[in-house]
Order: C-alpha cells, then sequence, then structure tokens
C-alpha cells in the first residue's frame, strides 16, 4: 500500500511567530523503542538561544519539555499540531541533575537548511555578523526604536563595518528592529559574502553601516 494513503506529512510551523510562555510538546522515543511514540509537554522558555554544541554556537529554541536520549531528531509542535522545532540537545551536567533544560531548531533554520540543500547541494556556512545585542528594544526616541550593542568582536564583520559598542540598531534592511529576533530574521536570508545594511542610532544621530557577512 502507498504510504502516502496511511500517512500525512506533518505541517510546518513558522518559529518566528513563538513567544515565551507558548505551549509545546516533544514527540520521540526516550530511552529506546520501549517508550516509543512518547509525547511530552511544556512551554517556550526562550527564544533564539545561543547554546555551543559539539564545538559549534547554534541559535536554538529553549523548552522546559521533557527530553531524553532518544528525542533527538523528532519533532517540537506547537498547540496546532505544527512542527516549529527539531529537538537536538538537552543541558545536563556531572555535578547535579539538570531538568528542564532542553533545546530545538527552530523550523526557521531548518527552512533554510533545507532551501541550501536543494540550490547547493549541502549546507551554506552560517553568516555571522559578530555582535551580541540586547534581546529586547529600547526606544532611543519618542516612536524610535532599536537594540543596544553590546559587544563587537574583533576582526568580525560588524567591526569592520563601523558598529560599536553602545551603538542601537534600529534597521536592518530598511526593516525596524525592535528586538533581537528581528535582527536574526533579518539575517537569515543572507549567505556569507553577502551585504547588509544596517541603520544605527549613535549619539542621537543615524549611522548608516553595510556588513559583508563573514563565515
Amino acid at each position: 500500500m502507498d504510504a502516502s494513503a496511511q500517512f500525512r506529512a506533518a505541517q510546518f510551523g513558522d518559529s518566528e511567530l513563538l513567544s515565551v510562555g507558548d505551549a509545546v510538546y516533544a514527540i520521540g522515543n526516550p530511552l529506546g523503542v520501549e517508550f516509543r511514540g512518547t509525547l511530552t509537554n511544556g512551554i517556550i522558555s526562550a527564544i533564539d538561544r545561543d547554546v555551543l554544541v559539539d564545538g559549534r554556537t547554534m541559535t536554538l529554541l529553549q523548552t522546559n519539555a521533557a527530553l531524553n536520549s532518544g528525542n533527538s531528531g523528532g519533532p517540537l509542535i506547537n498547540e496546532y499540531g505544527q512542527v516549529i522545532g527539531i529537538n537536538v540537545v538537552k543541558m545536563s551536567s556531572r555535578r547535579s541533575t539538570v531538568e528542564g533544560l532542553g533545546f530545538a531548531i527552530p523550523s526557521a533554520a531548518m527552512e533554510r537548511l533545507v532551501n541550501d540543500l536543494l540550490t547547493y547541494g549541502e549546507s551554506q556556512p552560517e553568516p555571522v555578523i559578530g555582535v551580541s545585542v540586547d534581546s529586547f528594544g529600547t526606544e532611543v526616541e519618542p516612536d524610535l526604536w532599536g537594540i543596544g550593542v553590546l559587544k563587537v568582536e574583533p576582526d568580525s564583520a560588524a567591526e569592520k563595518a563601523g558598529v560599536k559598542v553602545g551603538d542601537y540598531i534600529i534597521a536592518a534592511d530598511g526593516e525596524t528592529v525592535s528586538g533581537s529576533r528581528d535582527l536574526l530574521r533579518v539575517r537569515r536570508r543572507y549567505h556569507v559574502g553577502e551585504s547588509m545594511s544596517l541603520t544605527l542610532w549613535r549619539d542621537g544621530e543615524r549611522v548608516g553601516a553595510t556588513v559583508t557577512f563573514a563565515e
């Protein structure tokens, strides 16, 4: 029998629409096939959390839904049954028990990866701006918001573009930036070697910068 007649493909949701506190569910085979199809529930604990995984920093969704060995590769779904992430890692410690610290690849990042595979036959390097910024925006003047630049990495794309600590990023590609998620959403459109325009707020004035992405 045709498998498509028995099963329906899961519908993907947009991880960019998630907020902290949204209900999510994880499905997998924790500890092996004996517990296959286990469903656990929780919430989105944090969005766009930078986590070091096997020597590589990944920007992931954080959830307190129970994840265990065997959940990796399973879907994280929202309350509508849409896949908004792929479960990849759980925090652990040799000194104490750690619970409620699970992480998933956002569906927005997966979409980029799939498009890379279809277009180039392999995943492309992740473009890096080279800044650490506030998660939430600051009103730099009435009705004008931006995210503060906390750190600029030496020799990074941001430093070469003239971005400085203390600047506020108020727009990327001409789109308003009121939180780190907005900046990340725009950055995902680009590949290494391409350039993105930034509008900065510095000492009460708008300053333009062009970031050419490094790997």
